[in-house]
């Protein structure tokens, strides 16, 4: 017999299907490319991983089902108070009452929009859970955009409460503290605004002071 090649070590036989997970992973990392809450928490998952697979995907759907959870129950309270506003002021006598009562109505309609879009939300991320990784990045990537306005709807029922809030202390308070209350209504506004920019939509860049090593996501 014609002699046998020696076998080949136990490193090269486990190099193949770790270049394949890792070149898989890569591909699917590939497809990750804007830096929204949902972008990072699926980036997070697949870097978390050495092998993406169904499994690895399913923690980054648990958050996201967490967070449409409170979105979903957020937005039932807010939308509970404005529809007793609703009821109190359904008989406007003013102009002034007029327009709170139709303030309360489309706050409460946007936190309806809001309940509605997170429990679409909570139901396709429940069944996609088990689909292959691919199907399950590019799907939820598809529908981001829906799944970002139950934010933004949510944020708009606050304001308009704010605004109602505000109208009535117009008609109940001496102009005074109702000039204060609006300035401050209106101060704390642009500010959570422009955290929420800041912090949750804007591409997040750190610097350490001491070492000056430069950090981003």
């Amino acid at each position: 017999l014609p002699p046998q090649p020696p076998p080949a070590p136990l490193e090269a036989k486990m190099s193949t299907p770790r270049s394949l997970a890792a070149q898989r992973k890569e591909t699917l990392a590939n497809l990750i490319t804007a830096t929204t809450f949902i972008d990072i928490i699926l980036r997070n998952a697949l870097e978390a991983s050495e092998n993406p697979t169904t499994v690895a995907l399913t923690a980054a759907l648990d958050k996201l089902l967490c967070l449409h959870g409170n979105l979903f129950r957020l937005g039932m309270f807010i939308g509970l108070l404005q529809f007793a506003g609703i009821l109190v002021f359904h008989e406007p006598t003013d102009t002034l009452h007029r327009a709170l009562l139709f303030v309360l109505f489309l706050g409460f309609l946007f936190a309806m929009f809001n309940i509605i879009l997170s429990f679409i939300a909570m139901e396709y991320f429940n069944g996609i859970k088990h689909e292959d990784p691919e199907f399950v990045i590019v799907g939820v990537l598809k529908y981001k955009y829906w799944f970002l306005a139950s934010d933004n709807f949510l944020y708009l029922a606050f304001l308009l409460f704010v605004l109602a809030a505000n109208l009535l202390a117009h008609s109940a308070l001496p102009i005074t503290l109702s000039s204060i209350l609006h300035v401050v209504s209106a101060l704390g506004s642009v500010v959570l605004i422009f955290a929420h920019k800041t912090i949750i939509i804007d591409r997040q860049i750190y610097v350490d002071s001491s070492s000056g090593m430069r950090f981003e996501r």
